[in-house]
């Protein structure tokens, strides 16, 4: 039996995965129609290999986002096996999102600048990747370097609520003896 929050979760990935789908579907039509028509641009192997990278982008998030579900013998319905891994959370699957949104803007530019050099605009997402790593090295530097200012130089006492304070001196406090 599922919870809740799979089956949102999977309602969800299989929205997120229609409308990408779709989405790429009608924009490839249109850079298809537009080279075996108006015959621009003239060369569509660019086209061709940028296009098998955004595909395989969608098929890996087809792959890890797709809910699974199994037939129930008992009640001949859909039972939710796994609901997939969340298509919107931070991380590699918003990086594979961006790539394929980079991929749709490029492919419309084509189609209305009738050129293959829209194509240069891919060399964006190498840049972006190490301005996210950068990020992510500063900030784990900055964590790892200790401070060096002399104020610092003495350690600070942790200020203590008044529950600690009230237990500590019940601790300190001379037990005497009833004898």
């Amino acid at each position: 039996m599922a919870s809740k929050s799979n089956k949102k979760q999977a309602q969800r990935n299989q929205q997120v995965l229609f409308e990408t789908h779709l989405v790429t579907l009608i924009i490839n039509a249109i850079s298809i129609a537009s080279m075996i028509f108006l015959g621009r641009p003239s060369s569509k192997k660019p086209y061709i290999f940028f296009t098998l990278i955004v595909l395989s982008c969608e098929y890996m998030v087809e792959k890890f986002g797709r809910p699974r579900y199994s037939i129930d013998a008992a009640t001949k319905g859909k039972v939710l096996i796994s609901a997939g891994e969340d298509l919107k959370q931070e991380g590699l699957f918003e990086l594979i999102f961006d790539i394929i949104y980079l991929s749709w803007v490029i492919n419309i530019l084509m189609v209305i600048f009738g050129t293959n050099w829209v194509w240069l605009l891919t060399l964006s997402v190498p840049g972006y990747l190490i301005f996210k790593f950068s990020g992510l090295v500063k900030s784990f530097l900055n964590l790892r370097k200790p401070s060096s200012s002399p104020q610092d130089s003495s350690p600070q006492q942790p200020t203590k609520s008044k529950r600690q304070t009230k237990l500590e001196s019940r601790k300190n406090k001379v037990k005497t003896s009833r004898y």
